[in-house]
C-alpha cells in the first residue's frame, strides 16, 4: 500500500494520522433457552454503544463513525484499483443506508459476480456519471440485502476476474467493518443489523445524537495594515527563533520565496493569529501558529489544537488559514498530490479558544478523494 508524501512524513506520524487499534471482539455465551437469547439480544441493542468517533482500517477496508454515529465504510486496494465501494449509514432507528460502487469503467449490474459465480439477486441500482467516473447506488432495504449477500465473500467483480479489464473489489475486511458499524450504532441483536441480527425491534436502536453547537464570537476584527502585518510577522519570527530551530521550521534551500505564506490577522482587537511557514512541498506548505498581542511579538504563544483519536495535539498546520469574517481556522494535509488520503480540520474561534468544528480523515491512499467525516458541529450566531 502506498504511504503518505514525505513532506507529511516529516511530522511525527502520531501527530498527523494516528490510527485506532482495531475494535475489540467479545465472546458470546450461547444459551439454550429462547427467552434468554431474546433478552440478551434486546439488552445488547439497548446498551450504550461504544464511544465515538471511531476510525479503523481492516485489511482492504476502512470504517469511520463520527460524533453523531454516522458511519462511512469504504473498500479499495492497490491490488484491484479499478473499483471502490462506499457504505454510508445514519444512526438511529430510521437511519438511512446507502451503498455506492464507483469505477472509471462501465458498471453493468447484470454482470456482477461473487467469487467467480454470477449473483442471482435483483437490486434496484441507480446510476450517476461525471466526466471520469460511473457510480451505481442502492439504498435502504435493497442495500442491506445486497450487503448481507456479499459480506462473507472474497472478491466482487463485474464479469470474470481473469479478464484484465474487469472492475474487481476485494471484500477482505467487509464483514468486520459492517460489524463495527452495527456496534457503533447499537444495532447488534436487532432487526436492522447488517451482521448479527436478532429479534430486537427497531425502536430499541439508540437515537441519533445531536451534533454539538458552537457559539461564534462577535463581529469581525478589523484587518491589519500591510505595515502592521509585516512588523508582527517579523517580530514573532525573530522572538521565536528557538522554537523554529527546534522544530526544523525552515524552508528548503531550493525555495525561492521563503516565508511567502506567512500570515497575520486579528482574532480580536487585542489578539492576533500569526502563521509562520515552515516548509513547502509541491502542492502544500506547513506552518506553525502563534497567538500574540498585536504590539508584543515577544509574548507570542504557540498554538496547539487537539483532535479526536490523535495521541498528541496538532502543532504543525498544513495549508493553514483563518477567515476573520467567519472566525474559522482551517487546515488540510494531503497524503499525496491527488488528494485521495490525508486529513482536514476546522475550528471556530469563540473569542477565547478554538473549538473543533469539523474533522475528516482517510489514512489509506486509494483513489477516493472525499474523506470520511469524524466530527461535525453546528454554529450559533453571536447575539448583538
Amino acid at each position: 500500500m502506498r504511504g503518505l508524501d514525505p513532506r507529511i512524513q516529516a511530522v511525527p506520524p502520531e501527530r498527523l494520522l494516528g490510527f485506532l487499534d482495531l475494535w475489540r471482539r467479545g465472546t458470546a455465551v450461547v444459551l439454550a433457552a429462547f427467552v434468554v437469547v431474546f433478552l440478551a439480544a434486546a439488552s445488547a441493542v439497548a446498551a450504550s454503544p461504544r464511544s465515538v468517533p471511531v476510525y479503523v482500517e481492516i485489511k482492504d477496508w476502512l470504517a469511520a463513525c463520527d460524533n453523531t454515529r454516522y458511519c462511512d465504510a469504504r473498500g479499495f486496494s492497490d491490488e484491484h484499483p479499478g473499483l471502490s465501494m462506499v457504505i454510508r449509514r445514519q444512526a438511529g432507528p430510521e437511519g438511512g443506508l446507502e451503498v455506492a460502487m464507483a469505477s472509471e469503467s462501465r458498471l453493468d449490474p447484470a454482470t456482477l459476480m461473487l467469487d467467480g459465480a454470477p449473483m442471482d439477486m435483483k437490486v434496484n441500482w441507480r446510476d450517476r456519471r461525471d466526466d471520469r467516473t460511473v457510480t451505481i447506488l442502492a439504498t435502504d432495504h435493497t442495500a442491506a440485502a445486497f450487503l448481507k449477500a456479499i459480506r462473507n465473500g472474497t472478491i466482487l467483480s463485474f464479469g470474470p476476474v481473469k479478464d484484465a479489464t474487469t472492475p474487481v473489489l476485494s471484500l477482505r475486511g467487509l464483514a468486520a467493518v459492517m460489524l463495527l458499524m452495527d456496534d457503533v450504532q447499537g444495532r447488534i441483536g436487532g432487526q436492522t443489523a447488517l451482521t448479527r441480527s436478532g429479534p430486537a425491534t427497531v425502536d430499541q436502536v439508540p437515537p441519533e445524537p445531536a451534533a454539538p453547537i458552537v457559539a461564534m464570537a462577535g463581529p469581525m476584527a478589523p484587518p491589519l495594515s500591510s505595515q502592521a502585518t509585516r512588523a508582527l510577522i517579523d517580530g514573532v519570527r525573530a522572538s521565536r527563533q528557538g522554537v523554529m530551530a527546534a522544530t526544523e521550521c525552515q524552508p528548503e534551500e531550493d525555495v525561492r520565496t521563503p516565508h511567502e505564506h506567512d500570515q497575520a490577522m486579528l482574532l480580536s482587537p487585542h489578539e492576533a493569529l500569526v502563521l509562520l511557514e515552515c516548509f513547502r512541498g509541491p502542492y502544500q506548505s506547513a506552518s506553525l501558529a502563534f497567538r500574540v498581542p498585536p504590539g508584543r511579538p515577544d509574548q507570542a504563544e504557540r498554538v496547539t489544537l487537539d483532535l479526536p483519536l490523535e495521541e498528541a495535539p496538532i502543532d504543525t498546520f498544513f495549508r493553514a488559514g483563518y477567515d476573520p469574517a467567519t472566525h474559522i481556522f482551517t487546515m488540510k494535509a494531503n497524503g499525496r498530490g491527488i488528494g485521495d488520503c490525508g486529513m482536514s480540520a476546522s475550528w471556530f474561534f469563540d473569542g477565547k479558544a478554538f473549538q473543533l468544528a469539523a474533522y475528516a480523515k482517510q489514512g489509506r491512499c486509494g483513489g477516493i478523494v472525499s474523506w470520511p467525516v469524524l466530527w461535525r458541529s453546528g454554529i450559533r450566531e453571536a447575539r448583538p
